[in-house]
């Protein structure tokens, strides 16, 4: 075991990673969902139609569908470290700049400028905190991201609904993240590049004194080799092996997040059709919503490394699919048929939720994780792209039992997806999971390392092999 001093040095420096990568992941979900409130100001103010309302709700998706990949590829060129810092003090510039807006076009701008940044954000914060938490911890860890960012999806209805009066409510609802941003970036400073990256740029050295500053005296850096990929570029992950992976991933996410965007980005358009609430009583209505949401991930992040990765997202998308459907079959269905239906719906929501950001960064290796993950992103984004642009005109059009169906359409084709390619990665080390190295590797690499410091009178913990 280690000494009880540096397990307690590890798991605080752990445990403050997941936090910092947590809170840009709040800042992103806040970003995201906020537009639904603040445009119920800014409708009116900039004139908007359906089309420019879904245009300027999809913008940050679609810039995500562009950031994701490209900088993944930078992530991967130039560390984890750097995109670290630079994210957060991005996302204060256009927070401070989105208050100025007068025109559609400048609002759609920096939308989609938003969602480069947390394209960026996406790949580098998940790559990061997957290097360097344990096997035992990664589900857990990625959960705690995902608990965070849904958190901040909900916080921007609540901050809605409370700042509903003000004469200055979008503004103050799209300002918010430029506050936590900067105090998040100066806080990020002092944190060492990925260990894991370092080895696989052959910088062995540096890497030793980072796993050893981490992990404690008697770690060994050998324990973050993998099999290098050769000539690792993009188009690596266009070939067989990978390119399997990439299209679970992508697609899967994509279907999962299609109907979850559009409830939370339109919710108080589709609670009006529901005919539940109306004016400031929405927000509230769709707060309460993204509070059941919250549940759900707490849930999914509980249970993620309790049951294995595909039958947890193979049950949950019929969970899914199924608390819609029933939504979109009973014509104004009463009160309590609702609650249950989304609250169904939610909380099977939960464990994907978790897995969108735990499957990407299992299944690429090292030296293409983050632009694996930047083009799973890319192909995740494509469907709330298309939900969320096109959501205004298909309610007004086809009413909300029609949208329900079509949402639940959606995740029966995500269920299809998961039967036939989801793989199981449950309790195996990154290099296990990606293929870099034979499944059984990792444990015996543990036994071999604890072998070792045993003569020296210590012992790694073995879970921490990762």
């Amino acid at each position: 075991m280690y000494s009880s001093g540096q397990q307690a040095d590890f798991n605080k420096f752990i445990n403050k990673l997941t936090v910092y990568c947590g809170l840009s992941s709040l800042i992103d979900g806040y970003i995201l969902a906020s537009i639904g409130p603040a445009l119920i100001a800014l409708g009116p103010l900039l004139h908007l139609d359906n089309w420019w309302t879904g245009a300027i709700g999809a913008g940050a998706l679609m810039g995500i569908l562009v950031g994701g990949p490209i900088f993944g590829n930078v992530s991967d060129a130039v560390g984890r470290k750097k995109p670290f810092i630079i994210i957060p003090l991005a996302f204060a510039i256009l927070s401070i700049a989105i208050c100025f807006v007068q025109s559609t076009t400048a609002l759609f701008v920096i939308r989609f400028l938003f969602g480069l940044v947390i394209g960026a954000d996406y790949t580098s914060a998940t790559s990061y905190l997957s290097e360097y938490s344990p096997a035992h911890r990664r589900g857990t860890n990625i959960g705690i991201m995902m608990i965070m960012w849904i958190s901040g999806m909900t916080l921007g209805e609540v901050v809605g609904y409370l700042v509903y009066d003000s004469v200055y409510n979008w503004q103050i609802i799209l300002g918010i993240p430029a506050i936590i941003s900067l105090w998040l970036a100066w806080a990020r400073r002092n944190y060492p590049e990925s260990p894991r990256w370092l080895m696989n740029k052959n910088r062995v050295e540096e890497a030793a004194v980072i796993v050893r500053n981490v992990y404690g005296p008697s770690a060994d850096v050998s324990m973050f080799e993998e099999k290098a990929v050769q000539n690792a570029s993009v188009s690596e992950l266009f070939k067989p092996y990978y390119l399997k992976r990439v299209i679970f991933a992508g697609l899967f996410w994509a279907t999962q997040v299609l109907p979850m965007f559009a409830i939370y980005i339109f919710g108080p358009s589709m609670l009006k059709a529901i005919k539940l609430s109306e004016g400031r009583d929405l927000l509230l209505g769709d707060s309460i919503v993204g509070l059941i949401f919250v549940v759900g991930v707490v849930f999914g992040a509980i249970i993620i490394e309790k049951f294995n990765r595909r039958p947890l997202i193979i049950c949950s998308f019929v969970g899914m699919a199924a608390g819609l459907f029933v939504l979109g079959l009973i014509p104004e269905p009463p009160f309590w048929v609702i609650v249950v239906c989304f609250t169904v719906y939610a909380i099977s929501s939960g464990p994907p939720n978790v897995l969108d950001w735990v499957y990407p960064n299992e299944l690429f290796p090292t030296e293409i994780r983050a632009v694996g993950v930047g083009v799973s992103t890319m192909i995740s984004r494509m469907g709330p792209i298309l939900g969320t642009f096109a959501l205004p005109s298909f309610l007004e059009a086809y009413g909300i039992q029609m949208t329900m169906l079509a949402m639940g359409g959606v995740l029966i084709f995500g269920l299809i997806i998961c039967i036939f390619l989801a793989p199981e990665t449950r309790g195996l080390n990154l290099a296990e999971t990606s293929g870099a190295a034979p499944i059984g590797t990792g444990a015996k690499l543990a036994e071999s390392l604890e072998r070792k410091n045993e003569v020296c009178g210590e012992a790694v913990l073995k879970d921490d092999i990762d």
